[in-house]
């Protein structure tokens, strides 16, 4: 609990540096707002000599202004407003920091390799998105993102503040590589579900949630209309979900190439997820699920994303970080009911924190403007609500009587809207406006959420891969070459040891043992040192 606190402690604090009614932080929050980048009425630099009002005396007004272009990850849609948002964010940036901003949009499902090629091939991307599909310690280890600790030193004081503790999750033989999208990132282990689905199949809400519910409900979805199905896993490449059903970590990887701990909470012992007892029995789960139809039939094949089958309603549920900001987030992508279920206890682990985080490539020729552009993002509201929700009056307006809650104009709704933020986190969340149906209960809500989190026992540790580098890929080569087949149930149980057996001598052979075995050693070393 201790660990806790002082961990949380070092999240959301710090000056918000924001200007209008629009803008303005909620109550409760730290610092009062000012319009950081706003240099109306102020004199002009004059070569360097004096610094504008708002502006920083480390940043040359005089040159051209330096364009820097950050990812964002979506889900193929909502985009049209991007043009747009960059005009906006411009008329901030430019007097602010002299730089311009341009997004590079990336569907989910192609980021991973995308992400992998524009590193190798010199893509001009400044600002990478860290995580979700490609873990923090391989974008460390594959030297895709550059250490930021002395820019953060330098030019980066507010983003530094605000993360506190945090920045232990990111830092590799003391070197921080990236920063928290999310300040207040504590996340459970869960899913989203159409709580519509749930009454229309006569059920009431679980008390507790397992693999066990959802079977059960399963078989209810398909008495109650043989086409709806309880998940679909379109695109699977790894097991990742069983972190989610299980409440496992995998050290930021979610092919548990790293190895897992099999209760974060408490345990610091690396072990092989796929000889152990809980694997066979995910296993087990998903064969029933597919001779059952719980799953469609075309799941590996038919090219659509497991999050927009859930999107359409046709599919339960579908795994999830479960946490306040996620739930809306998700709320205002579909048209139905979409409630989160908690398999886990809210926790802060180093997984969990690099799974939303921003790192500057290690081909961006002006690091320091990457760092000035991510820095304003957390000490200027009003950028940090264009980047979260659009244009005002386009793509969203205050609620009536709250100068904290948005809500989409009329005649729009999550699927029409010009920018719908899907996975980026922008801005420190207890200054921004949040969307509804949040309301201004929210800011309470979220601070309750992180303050009961379990600060589990490897919180700001991190894997550094580099020494098992050739056996991480031979490793990930036979999980994508077996796991898939287990995901979608396609071995039947009568063959399912066989294949297993078959499966993890491949893992042995790739070298799955010293990758544990140096994770193991690295983490030891780091807890004497504590």
């Amino acid at each position: 609990a201790a660990m806790t606190m002082s961990l949380l402690a070092g999240c959301g604090s710090g000056d918000s540096n924001s200007g209008t009614k629009d803008t303005q932080a909620p109550a409760g929050t730290t610092g009062e707002s000012t319009a950081a980048g706003d240099t109306a009425g102020a004199p002009e630099s004059d070569g360097g000599s004096a610094v504008a009002e708002g502006q920083k005396d480390y940043i040359d007004y005089d040159e051209d202004p330096y364009e820097v272009v950050i990812e964002v990850l979506t889900l193929g849609s909502n985009m049209e407003s991007l043009p747009a948002m960059e005009e906006a964010i411009n008329e901030i940036t430019v007097p602010a920091i002299n730089c311009t901003v341009k997004f590079q949009a990336i569907h989910i499902a192609d980021h991973a390799t995308k992400t992998a090629l524009w590193a190798a091939g010199g893509e001009k991307v400044d600002i990478y998105y860290v995580g979700t599909t490609v873990p923090f310690t391989q974008f460390v280890s594959d030297g895709m993102i550059i250490p930021i600790t002395e820019l953060l030193d330098e030019r980066g004081a507010t983003v530094k503040e605000k993360s506190g503790a945090l920045l232990d999750a990111f830092t590799v033989d003391g070197e921080i590589y990236a920063v928290p999208q999310d300040l207040y990132c504590a996340a459970a282990r869960g899913i989203n579900y159409n709580a519509d689905l749930l009454k229309e199949i006569g059920m009431e809400v679980p008390e507790t949630w397992d693999m066990d519910t959802l079977t059960e409900i399963g078989y209810k979805l398909k008495e109650a209309n043989p086409e709806y199905t309880l998940i679909a896993k379109n695109g699977s490449t790894d097991a990742g979900e069983i972190l989610y059903f299980y409440g496992m970590d995998g050290f930021g990887s979610s092919s548990a190439v790293y190895g897992v701990l099999l209760n974060p909470e408490t345990d610091t012992t690396v072990s092989n997820l796929f000889k152990s007892d809980e694997f066979k029995e995910y296993c087990k789960y998903n064969i029933e699920w597919k001779e059952n139809g719980f799953m469609p039939a075309d799941q590996a094949v038919n090219g659509q994303n497991a999050q927009d089958v859930y999107k359409s309603g046709t599919s339960f549920c579908n795994w999830v970080a479960a946490r306040p900001s996620e739930e809306i987030s998700v709320q205002n992508n579909t048209k139905f009911d979409s409630q989160q279920a908690l398999f886990s206890n809210p926790w802060l682990t180093s997984s969990i924190v690099q799974e939303k985080a921003w790192g500057i490539s290690t081909t961006c020729e002006r690091p320091e403007k990457a760092m000035d552009f991510i820095n304003l993002m957390y000490e200027n509201t009003e950028l940090a609500n264009i980047l979260n929700y659009g244009i005002e009056g386009t793509d969203y307006v205050y609620t009536d009587g709250s100068d904290k809650i948005v809500t989409y104009p009329e005649g729009i709704d999550g699927s029409t809207v010009g920018w719908n933020r899907a996975f980026n986190m922008f801005g420190d969340q207890m200054e921004i406006a949040q969307m509804a149906p949040a309301t201004e209960d929210y800011y309470t809500e979220l601070k309750e959420f992180n303050d009961r989190a379990v600060a589990c026992a490897t919180l700001g540790y991190s894997f550094d891969a580099t020494n098992v580098a050739t056996q991480v890929s031979s490793v990930s080569n036979v999980v994508q070459e077996y796991v898939p087949s287990l995901v979608y149930g396609e071995i039947p149980e009568a063959e399912l040891d066989a294949y297993l057996e078959e499966m993890n001598a491949k893992l042995d052979e790739a070298g799955i043992n010293e990758i544990i075995e140096e994770n193991q050693a690295q983490l030891d070393a780091w807890a004497a040192s504590k």
